[in-house]
């Protein structure tokens, strides 16, 4: 079964506690006082606001940042030599600019969000470093904090999975 999280734990008791003060304010009807109708309104002010807050927020609690390298990508790209340049990213600086510049524009390397993409020349040396590894240097984690990119599996998989197709795609016209 599924585990359940803390917050979604919290929305389905505060939404019991709504559904439960509903059913309470409307059997009591005429029956009350002003006074216990004042605090009966502050009461539902109270879990609405609880409940609005639950909804508005993704995370009960701050995130916590996890310590990354620094960056050396552009170390890589501009400072390495060809040769050495060719033993990291295993392909030569020309052919990784020209498929740089083939792949640039495609729509997957364009972000509408306010989290901005690397350039596609820092993921495309992630991507090719991983295609060229094996074993555990293979690894996400390895590859993430080797590059100090996000360890998200999943980002990174479905990411390497459409550039390995437009890479495919690519050369596959050029041979054409």
């Amino acid at each position: 079964m599924p585990k359940e999280s803390d917050r979604l734990g919290f929305i389905k008791d505060t939404e019991q506690a709504l559904i439960l003060q509903e059913m309470d304010s409307s059997s009591d009807g005429e029956s009350s006082s002003d006074h216990d109708d004042d605090d009966i309104d502050h009461d539902d002010d109270d879990i609405w606001m609880l409940y609005t807050q639950l909804q508005c927020n993704r995370y009960l609690e701050p995130c916590k940042r996890i310590a990354q390298a620094p960056d050396h990508l552009d170390w890589l790209y501009f400072e390495l030599d060809d040769k050495r340049f060719k033993q990291e990213v295993r392909i030569t600086r020309n052919d990784f600019n020209e498929l740089v510049v083939k792949i640039g524009n495609h729509p997957i390397f364009q972000s509408n969000t306010h989290n901005k993409q690397r350039p596609v020349y820092h993921q495309l040396m992630v991507a090719m470093k991983r295609f060229g590894c094996f074993g555990n240097g293979a690894a996400v984690g390895a590859i993430a904090r080797y590059f100090s990119v996000s360890g998200n599996p999943r980002a990174i998989y479905t990411f390497l999975a459409f550039l390995l197709l437009l890479i495919i795609i690519i050369f596959l016209k050029r041979e054409l």
